[in-house]
């Protein structure tokens, strides 16, 4: 597996020869943007839109004409659901949104957002699928040409079916809780009994998958987790780039599968 550089330099970066990083479908502050644009310049690279993860808003800020900031919702659910399930985006939904961020926000700075919007009334046409849409805003805002690959797609593959399976008959659950238990602070919570490291979709929310449940493999929508996302690429190879968050996790998954039996 390959192993965890920290803060890696550009050509460091751009030297490895393959590397992946993501993030969910979003509205992008800049330290999300930095990732993407410097996948922009590598040749073989994936960006991961993390449309596994769920929310029941987005939003995003903005400020007026006396400095004051406000937060502006593009989108309100009743319940938490997984981005792959949200609603189509429409034309009356991007309306609303751009009336409440004009109405919030500072005329200078309208101005100069103005074509963002002209953009994405653009793309409305032609795009519906949420997390699609947001992608290809931000994107092409930026005039970035990444190639996309969704979580959701990714986990239909053979090869990540395959990658559930070897987990599963690993002692992966046991070495997890055993690096947890020596750490002060801990990130994630214990994993019951049998419980896998993987989500299994169950009415649009993620749910724990178990062993059990892998008797109707072919029916059920699973998805990685945070830690098995990143595990997934880099015992193939991969680099990961993560920020100071992904980081975190990374390094308990490194010391979890240097001692994990086949």
């Amino acid at each position: 597996m390959e192993r965890i550089i920290v803060k890696p330099s550009i050509e460091e970066i751009l030297n490895y020869p393959k590397v992946v990083s993501g993030h969910q479908p979003i509205f992008f502050y800049y330290g999300i943007l930095l990732k993407a644009i410097l996948l922009n310049k590598h040749k073989h690279h994936i960006f991961l839109i993390a449309d596994h993860d769920e929310k029941d808003e987005i939003f995003t800020w903005t400020i007026d004409d006396n400095f004051k900031i406000h937060k502006v919702f593009f989108l309100k659910l009743n319940e938490k659901i997984i981005f792959e399930k949200f609603p189509k985006v429409s034309k009356d939904l991007l309306f609303n949104f751009y009336k409440n961020f004009k109405a919030l926000s500072s005329k200078k700075l309208f101005e100069k957002l103005e074509m963002a919007f002209d953009l994405a009334f653009c793309l409305i046409k032609e795009i519906d699928n949420y997390s699609d849409f947001m992608i290809s805003w931000a994107f092409k805002f930026h005039n970035l040409n990444l190639n996309v690959k969704k979580v959701s797609e990714i986990s239909k593959t053979d090869e990540f079916k395959n990658f559930v399976i070897e987990i599963s008959n690993s002692d992966f659950n046991k070495k997890f809780n055993e690096v947890l238990l020596k750490l002060k602070r801990k990130p994630f919570r214990l994993l019951n009994e049998d419980e896998l490291p993987f989500w299994k979709i169950v009415n649009n929310k993620r749910e724990p998958l178990y062993r059990n449940d892998l008797k109707n493999l072919d029916k059920l929508e699973i998805r990685p987790r945070a830690w098995t996302l990143t595990l997934f690429f880099r015992k193939n190879g991969w680099a990961f780039l993560h920020g100071k968050g992904g980081y975190g996790y990374d390094k308990i998954i490194e010391m979890i599968f240097d001692n994990l039996s086949p």
